[in-house]
């Protein structure tokens, strides 16, 4: 990467914060629950571990919790609740940013404005401030295709092919994930045929069984939640039948 680059990233960073300011900013300052909030700020605040607890291992996400009980079991501050979200969305409009500026046709400019428009788009208000940590799930699942299509770029997994596993994983227990993987796997698959101008199919259906041969593990890691979730976070209790299907 040039110094120019490099700078050019950088600013595009500092915008890209000042603008998650403005659009969510007044968030920041205001000691209100939104949507599902509540839940997390009656829990805490009133030092109910034992309920969140059930709460969050009833639901089958257990991790929840402990995003919650490690940062604020010794303290507890409503705008600190605020801060970490907002942390949380700007890191991850960085991360789409990099995805886009690195392994899209885009330019710098217009990976920017798209990171930008997600960023301070007006219904992400209802995933931004729904209910800490939904928010930690960006950062897993934008961190992960990163690493993946990083270390892809350079020839080498090894270990990181486990770590993107276990970060899709985690982030697929905000489960509009699992279905929006795919699409992120459609941009990949583009990406390997170095964005044609022109999509037809018999052009690339010789290339679709050797993409997801090469390609299996990222492929199948949504399958893999769906049909292990019922083993590995068991939805019980209150929420036995919370994601179950009706045919």
């Amino acid at each position: 990467m040039t110094p120019g680059n490099t700078q050019i990233r950088g600013y595009h960073f500092i915008l890209l914060f000042l603008i998650g300011l403005l659009a969510h900013g007044l968030v920041l300052t205001n000691d209100g629950s939104y949507v599902d909030g509540w839940h997390f700020n009656y829990f805490i605040e009133n030092s109910q571990w034992e309920k969140m607890k059930r709460f969050w291992y009833e639901q089958g996400r257990p991790p929840y919790y402990w995003w919650s009980y490690i940062p604020f079991n010794s303290f507890y501050n409503i705008y600190l609740v605020k801060f970490i979200p907002f942390v949380c969305i700007v890191v991850a409009s960085f991360l789409q940013y990099t995805i886009l500026d690195r392994f899209t046709p885009l330019l710098k400019s217009q990976a920017f404005f798209v990171a930008a428009l997600a960023l301070a788009w007006p219904f992400y208000h209802l995933i931004a401030w729904n209910m800490y940590p939904d928010q930690i799930q960006l950062i897993m699942f934008y961190g992960a295709w990163l690493i993946f299509l990083s270390q892809r770029e350079k020839g080498s997994f090894g270990v990181s092919h486990i770590i993107v596993f276990l970060m899709l994983f985690h982030s697929f227990l905000y489960h509009g994930f699992l279905v929006y993987h795919y699409a992120i796997l459609l941009v990949f698959f583009l990406y390997t045929l170095n964005y044609p101008k022109k999509l037809h199919w018999l052009n690339i259906k010789p290339h679709i069984l050797p993409f997801l041969k090469e390609n299996w593990l990222i492929s199948i890691v949504p399958l893999f939640f769906f049909f292990l979730q019922p083993w590995v976070f068991p939805v019980y209790g209150a929420y036995e039948q919370y994601y179950s299907i009706s045919m």
